[in-house]
């Protein structure tokens, strides 16, 4: 990646991370149970037998209600486990956020259980989390490319949660290495990616 582009992308993420964080405690609870009720009510999703879903962590849009929520409804929950060896993420099943526990940043993870992998093909649809997006779905993420290696593998259903101070107008976009995602679920909106490409 060209260092500009590194740069301009380190910039951006502060910027958008600051103004995550200064959303109060119970405004980030509240736009997060408004985006849960909006993912939850995709069809893909309602449908889906498998999901792939982020563990949320500090300002992010908040998934362990949804995780609970869906697996009560008895779908099979895969969450990731960072793989720092092979800078990857792994689809791992739970059956419990109480089987969680810190890894890398101190990101709740599951065990690396082998017997408890979920083969990608298996998955329905996968729930990224990112620091900024586009209409288009150009994603920024943390800098660990996890997700876009994950994408670049795998072509599964992509579904972001951002809050709408998220969606900014463009993005440094590198093709063949940074991936989009095709559905970005708002507070406010369902925003269907593939409709602005």
């Amino acid at each position: 990646m060209p260092e500009s582009v590194s740069l301009l992308k380190q910039k951006l993420r502060a910027e958008i991370l600051n103004r995550r964080n200064a959303l109060s405690v119970l405004e980030r609870q509240h736009k997060s149970a408004a985006i849960i009720s909006r993912l939850c009510g995709i069809s893909q999703i309602a449908d889906a037998h498998t999901l792939f879903i982020y563990v949320s962590y500090k300002s992010e849009v908040a998934t362990h209600a949804a995780i609970e929520r869906f697996l009560a409804e008895g779908k099979t929950i895969a969450v990731p486990h960072t793989d720092r060896e092979r800078c990857r993420i792994i689809p791992v099943r739970i059956n419990s956020l109480s089987e969680l526990v810190p890894g890398p940043r101190g990101i709740l993870q599951p065990p690396a259980d082998p017997s408890c992998i979920v083969p990608a093909h298996l998955i329905d649809a996968v729930i990224t989390p990112g620091i900024a997006f586009t209409l288009s779905g150009i994603r920024l993420g943390y800098g660990g490319g996890l997700y876009d290696r994950f994408f670049r593998k795998h072509q599964l259903p992509s579904f972001a949660l951002a809050f709408e101070l998220q969606i900014i107008d463009a993005l440094p976009f590198v093709p063949g290495y940074d991936m989009r995602v095709d559905v970005i679920v708002t507070e406010d909106r369902l925003i269907s990616c593939r409709d602005y490409r």
